[in-house]
């Protein structure tokens, strides 16, 4: 018999049977006994800030676990980001949800398993994921935001983002192009305390700002308040391609929002010296020199001459212009500012300029006279004239340029959306032996 060590636990022997008579010897099974047990313990990750480029998406986590999910809150700068959840192989949207989509629809509540959205005083937007009953999931879990915001087209259409329907929220190129009459063309901004201003960035900034939360709105701004050429009260807009056609609804709820929205507004006619651009009645002609654009109820003509100085003018096409166009305007979205007065008359159709020697208007840059630049749809008004002063005195107080929309362009380092914050808190589940 081997003698047992001092630590080595003892056998288990039995010594009877069924019938309580004697059996021998039995050593009992040593295999030791335990058991599993689950429990849940909260976890809360939250982001920093951090920008999404034009068709960049990023995971924000992407987890093999069992858990269950308490809330999920994202906080964007833009209604138009895209959303994805999944649980498992349940997914919250297949094409992912947009704070947009939730607000046209008035989900703004609390919806069991479902997003919900609402629009911060701040300006930004709060997506909401927080159901009341568990919503377990068990074998795993990712979320995951996306920029699917792009360059829109010309004109906007049946399905677009601005529309209700089956398209309704695929804005990859379905929003409106900011180049074309459709963001801004009838339009004036007044920014007072922009009067002053000459750094451009400010100015784009600035502009940008108020454009962003204008540019498709047509609840009581489309309208003048009194009557007169000059008569336009300050903060007024309009949106021509609303007013004239119930096609092309409106709204607040534009992807031209946060960084989306940067624009910036760049001059592209240089003066020398001293010159007036003076704006006519939409629908009538500017001239009837030969070669100089007709009269078209759809088109206003603005036309710069030479000036003598800065309070007048001689307003003869014939009279040499300093001014040189930087680029080629047509197609381009027009302003024309006027210390904190900003136009939007629309996209330039055509541009000619007075030749003196053959006395007609042909293409501008071939000749040496005032400039007749045609932009559609025009302004409902004739706005007063301005003076674009030499280039050393000016200071960019007032300026004649196009609009570069630079939110929804990859060549730009501040194009994108930004994504404030994203917050998941959970419950996960773990095994203890």
């Amino acid at each position: 018999m081997r003698q047992r060590e001092s630590n080595e636990e003892p056998t288990v022997v039995d010594f009877s049977l069924a019938d309580g008579n004697f059996g021998g010897v039995t050593v009992a099974n040593k295999t030791p006994a335990f058991r599993v047990e689950e429990e849940l313990y909260h976890v809360t990750e939250t982001t920093k800030p951090f920008i999404l480029g034009i068709g960049e998406s990023q995971t924000i986590m992407q987890y093999k676990e069992r858990g269950e999910v308490v809330a999920i809150d994202i906080v964007v700068d833009n209604p138009y980001v895209q959303v994805y959840l999944q649980l498992d192989d349940y997914k919250a949207d297949e094409q992912g949800i947009t704070a947009a989509q939730l607000l046209k629809i008035g989900r703004t509540e609390f919806a069991e398993g479902e997003f919900s959205a609402k629009a911060l005083p701040s300006g930004d937007y709060l997506l909401t994921y927080a159901p009341r009953n568990a919503i377990l999931y068990k074998d795993q879990i990712k979320l995951t935001v996306a920029n699917r915001i792009t360059k829109g087209s010309p004109y906007r259409s049946i399905g677009s983002d601005l529309n209700v329907g089956s398209n309704n929220f695929n804005v990859r190129g379905g929003g409106p192009q900011t180049s074309s009459l459709s963001f801004l063309g009838g339009s004036v901004l007044d920014l007072p305390h922009l009067a002053a201003e000459t750094d451009s960035g400010r100015i784009s900034a600035s502009t940008a700002r108020n454009i962003a939360w204008q540019s498709y709105t047509n609840k009581d701004n489309n309208q003048r308040l009194q009557d007169g050429n000059d008569a336009i009260a300050p903060g007024i807009k309009f949106n021509q391609e609303v007013i004239t056609s119930h096609d092309h609804p409106a709204s607040d709820l534009n992807m031209y929002q946060g960084r989306a929205g940067r624009l910036e507004l760049a001059p592209e006619i240089n003066a020398l010296n001293y010159e007036r651009v003076v704006f006519f009645p939409k629908g009538t002609a500017a001239s009837t020199t030969l070669g100089a654009p007709p009269a078209d109820p759809n088109y206003q003509h603005i036309m710069i001459f030479k000036a003598d100085s800065a309070t007048s003018s001689l307003e003869d096409e014939s009279e040499i212009v300093s001014v040189k166009p930087a680029a080629t305007l047509a197609g381009r979205s027009l302003y024309v500012r006027d210390k904190g007065r900003f136009y939007f008359p629309g996209t330039v159709e055509s541009s000619f300029q007075y030749n003196s020697t053959t006395g007609t208007f042909i293409a501008a840059g071939s000749g040496d006279g005032a400039y007749i630049i045609s932009v559609h749809p025009g302004l409902d008004f004739v706005p007063d004239k301005v003076t674009l002063y030499p280039s050393s005195t000016s200071q960019g107080l007032t300026q004649i340029g196009i609009i570069v929309h630079t939110g929804t362009d990859k060549q730009y380092a501040h194009s994108g959306v930004t994504i404030r914050e994203v917050t998941v808190k959970r419950k996960k589940r773990r095994s203890l032996v």
